[in-house]
Formats: C-alpha cells, structure tokens, sequence
C-alpha cells in the first residue's frame, strides 16, 4: 500500500522499532483518511466562492498539526518532528496524487532501499510543490503555481534517474504525467490501502 510504503521509508531513516513504525503508518492513514474526510464536508459545505476554497486550502496545515502531536505520544521529538516533515508532502490536497505516484513504483522490482529512495522523493516533491502552490496562493498569484509546481516535478524527475532504469523512468512518467492526478481512478500498483 502506497501510504505504508510512504511512512516505512521514513520509518527506516529514524531506525524505528517494529512496533513505533507500525504505529507510525497507523498515525500517518488515520491523518490521511481525516484530511480526505475533512475535505469532503468541506466541499459540501463551502457553497463556493473563495471562503470555501480557503478553508479547503487550510485543512492540510491543520492536519499536519494533528499528526505531529498524535506521533509525538510514541516517538521523541526530535523523531515526531523529523517523522512529520519527512510525510508532510503526503498531508497535502495532492495526497492522493502522491499515492499514485507511490504506486507506480510497484511496477519495478527496486528493492526497499531504492523504493524507500524514491518514495522520500516523490514526498519531498510534494512538500515543495505545496509550498510553491501555498506561497503562490498567499500572494494571489495563481499564474506562478504551475511554474512552481513545475519546477519541482522536473528537480523530482531528475532525481529519480538515479534511481530508475532509463526504461523504468519513461514508464514511470506515462503512469504519472505532468498535471495530471485530477480526476480519474486511484491506479495500480502495490495499493492496498
């Protein structure tokens, strides 16, 4: 499953034991489904207009909060605060984009070492495209959002060839083209969550 692979890549950095790594991907799906969840009334109640799309652009921030101090209750805080940063780019509006970028992986035989490699790459890619797409937001420049969003897709393309086959890379980008993730089924891979 995508979102446990996301978590176990920053489980292995912190060196975790078995039992704070399997609360930490329980930690990490509770605060993804309630994101999802959170979203979902939020869109029902937002009536449009840019209130609602506000307080939707706010949930993730909220959220990530929430897990931070839900992982704190097992992990030190030096761990709950590296282990929140690391799955910050999942807890975004893009989290489900990141799944199936996640996803994708399962298609090649990578080993958990270059799958961890690449799956903290996708989530870093996340995390600075929802800081671009924040940022851009904040200063009411929705033309630079895509520029940024962009920049960071290629810096995560780049990336991941160091870590993929060049095959394995072309086909990675066809089951997860730029701009895409509106829309449409959640993919194959090794989901299961």
């Amino acid at each position: 499953a995508a979102q446990e692979a996301e978590a176990n890549s920053v489980a292995g950095d912190l060196s975790l034991s078995g039992d704070d790594t399997g609360k930490l991907v329980a930690a990490y799906q509770a605060a993804r489904k309630n994101l999802d969840e959170a979203m979902q009334k939020a869109r029902e109640n937002a009536g449009g207009g840019f209130g609602g799309f506000q307080a939707i652009m706010e949930l993730p921030g909220a959220e990530k909060t929430k897990f931070k101090t839900a992982i704190a209750e097992f992990l030190s805080g030096d761990q709950a605060g590296k282990a929140a940063d690391g799955l910050a780019g999942g807890i975004t509006l893009q989290g489900n984009q990141v799944d199936r970028m996640v996803d994708a992986f399962g298609a090649f035989s990578l080993g958990d070492d270059k799958l961890f490699a690449a799956v903290k790459l996708v989530l870093a890619y996340a995390a600075e495209a929802d800081a671009a797409r924040a940022e851009a937001m904040a200063n009411m420049d929705f033309q630079s959002i895509r520029a940024g969003t962009q920049a960071a897709r290629e810096k995560l393309e780049t990336a991941l060839g160091s870590i993929l086959s060049a095959e394995d890379l072309t086909k990675w980008k066809e089951a997860n083209p730029q701009g895409g993730g509106r829309g449409g089924g959640r993919g194959g891979g090794f989901r299961g969550n």
